[in-house]
């Protein structure tokens, strides 16, 4: 199986999105659209900040709201594994995760969100020290080194398991817990590949930043095609089908979420 270099699927992403860029942006809007409006649902317990009940509730509702937006992101996902494809796309991908038992994508996230807060556990004991009155040099700076530690850890974490969405909209059969194993081993001698690949973007992410967040529009599609090739690449679908670059263009359908 070949192994395709970063910048040959950075190449067959902007390929695909050639003449596209319009519906790849559009889906990206709806998305953050989609999760913004969710996130204000949590907005108004937050606001009370003098009333520890209402506050509890918002993090309970904005956990719910997270787990949800995995679904959506799923779908937002699944659009662009169409597209690099040269399947049929449309913006009814965004919800079709939602029938593809969704309980699926939030247990895998949500198994993903423990790990990481168990990875930080230390960081917050710490720092639970340091708002009780007991704070010193020694407590900062072990706090500090954890916090890096945890971070790579979950950096490495994140890498091992960066198929599972993917994985789990390709094969509706499969278990969340299957899916992040399956993942790890697809990216056994993959993750430094996958992780400079992200790496490469942080130049274009900044860029986009600086233009008040407006050139993410086009960040977030190249960047999302540039995976849904690396996953295509490691899965071996690219060395047995033809990809976008010489499929006919599927189409899209903007009118049905069907």
């Amino acid at each position: 199986m070949t192994k395709r270099s970063n910048a040959e699927l950075k190449k067959m992403a902007r390929t695909t999105l050639s003449g596209k860029w319009g519906t790849a942006i559009g889906i990206t809007i709806l998305y953050m659209l989609i999760v913004f409006g969710l996130s204000m649902l949590s907005t108004p317990f937050a606001m009370q900040v003098n009333n520890g009940y209402f506050i509890a509730l918002g993090l309970v509702i904005s956990f719910i709201i997270s787990l949800i937006a995995l679904i959506f992101a799923a779908g937002q996902i699944l659009f662009f594994m169409n597209m690099c494809r040269g399947r049929e796309y449309r913006i009814g991908d965004l919800v079709s995760a939602f029938k593809l038992h969704p309980d699926r994508f939030i247990v895998a996230g949500l198994l993903l969100m423990l790990l990481g807060i168990v990875l930080m556990l230390p960081v917050f004991a710490l720092a639970f020290l340091n708002v009780l009155g007991i704070p010193s040099v020694a407590v900062l700076l072990i706090m500090i080194v954890w916090l890096v530690i945890g971070t790579i850890l979950m950096v490495m974490i994140s890498l091992r398991f960066a198929l599972y969405t993917m994985l789990l909209l390709d094969n509706p059969d499969m278990g969340a817990i299957e899916s992040l194993r399956v993942s790890s081993q697809y990216m056994r001698g993959n993750k430094g590949r996958y992780f400079y690949m992200e790496l490469s973007f942080i130049g274009w992410i900044l860029l986009g930043a600086c233009s008040c967040y407006v050139g993410l529009l086009w960040v977030i599609p190249y960047m999302s095609a540039t995976q849904v090739y690396f996953y295509l690449d490691v899965i071996g679908e690219l060395d047995t089908q033809p990809t976008q670059e010489s499929a006919p263009d599927a189409g899209i359908h903007m009118s049905s979420f069907e």
